[in-house]
C-alpha cells in the first residue's frame, strides 16, 4: 500500500510521507519473516534459511538501484514503486493459502515501548547529524553539539529504561556465571555415571578411586605400571602394556635382564 501511494504522490511532501509508510511496512515484514522462520524451522536448519534470506537481501541491495535506474530512464520514476505491488499481492495470496501457524497466547507479556522509542530517537538524531553536518551547518557549530548531546542523553535514558524494564528490548545483564558452573558439574556427574554404567575400570589410588576418569579411555591400575617397571629392570624409556584382566603379570612374561634370570 505504501509503495502504491508513493507512486501516486504529486509533490515532495506527499512522497516523503508515503515513503515513511513504506519503510514502516518493509521493516515490519522483515522482522515478521525472521520470527516466522524461527517458529517453523528447526534450529538445525535455521542457519541455512537465514543464509538464503541474507542472500536475497544482498541481491536486492545491489540490484535495486540498477533496476530503479533502468525503470526511471524508460517508463518513469513512478514505476519504481508500482513494480513491487503485483509481487506483494501474489505473496500475500500465497501466504494466506499455505501458511497456517497455531495461535499461541502468552499471559503477562510486556512490550518495551519506551526502550524502542528512546533507541530509535537516539539513532535517528545521529543519522540526521551525520547527513546534514558539513553542508547545512558546520561540524563545530551549536547544532552539532545539540544533536550529539541529545543522542548521548537519549542513549543514557535508554540504558536506564532497559535496566528497569521487565522484558527489555536489549537485555544488558551479563550471563550469570554460577549457572555455567552448575551446568559443568552436572555434565561431569553425567559422564561419571556413563562410565560406571559401561563398566569401564577406573584407576584406584590410596585415597580411593579417582573421580576424573575420562569416558571411553581405559583406566589402568597402578599395579600394572609397577609390575611393568620391575619386569623391565627399571630401564628408562621402557614400557609394558598393562594386562587387561588382572592387576599382576603372568610369570611367563619375564624380561632378559640379569636380575630376572637369577
Amino acid at each position: 500500500m505504501g509503495s502504491g501511494l508513493a507512486g501516486l504522490s504529486q509533490d515532495t511532501g506527499t512522497l516523503i510521507a508515503f515513503r515513511a509508510v513504506q519503510g514502516l511496512g518493509a521493516g515490519g515484514l522483515t522482522a515478521l519473516a525472521t520470527v516466522v522462520m524461527a517458529d517453523i524451522v528447526s534450529p538445525r536448519e535455521r542457519g541455512r534459511y537465514m543464509g538464503l534470506l541474507g542472500a536475497v537481501m544482498a541481491v536486492g541491495t545491489v540490484g535495486g538501484p540498477l533496476l530503479g535506474g533502468v525503470l526511471t530512464d524508460t517508463v518513469g520514476w513512478r514505476w519504481n514503486f508500482y513494480v513491487g505491488v503485483p509481487v506483494a499481492a501474489a505473496a500475500i495470496i500465497v501466504l494466506q493459502r499455505t501458511l497456517h501457524l497455531p495461535t499461541r497466547r502468552r499471559e503477562g507479556v510486556r512490550i518495551d515501548y519506551l526502550g524502542a522509542v528512546l533507541v530509535s530517537a537516539a539513532v535517528s538524531l545521529l543519522l540526521v547529524w551525520v547527513t546534514l553536518g558539513g553542508t547545512s551547518f558546520a561540524w563545530g557549530s551549536w547544532q552539532t553539539a545539540a544533536m550529539v548531546g541529545g543522542a548521548a542523553l537519549l542513549t543514557a535514558l535508554f540504558v536506564v529504561a532497559e535496566v528497569r524494564a521487565a522484558e527489555p528490548l536489549l537485555p544488558l545483564e551479563p550471563v550469570p556465571q554460577p549457572h555455567r558452573g552448575a551446568g559443568r558439574r552436572r555434565q561431569r556427574r553425567g559422564r561419571r555415571r556413563d562410565v560406571r554404567h559401561l563398566g569401564v575400570p577406573q584407576p584406584v589410588h590410596a585415597g580411593g578411586p579417582r573421580q576424573d576418569a575420562h569416558p571411553g579411555r581405559p583406566a589402568h591400575h597402578p599395579a600394572h605400571r609397577r609390575s611393568a617397571h620391575r619386569l623391565d629392570g627399571g630401564r628408562p624409556g621402557s614400557s609394558a602394556a598393562p594386562a587387561s584382566g588382572s592387576a599382576t603379570s603372568s610369570p611367563a612374561r619375564c624380561c632378559s635382564s640379569s636380575a630376572c634370570r637369577s
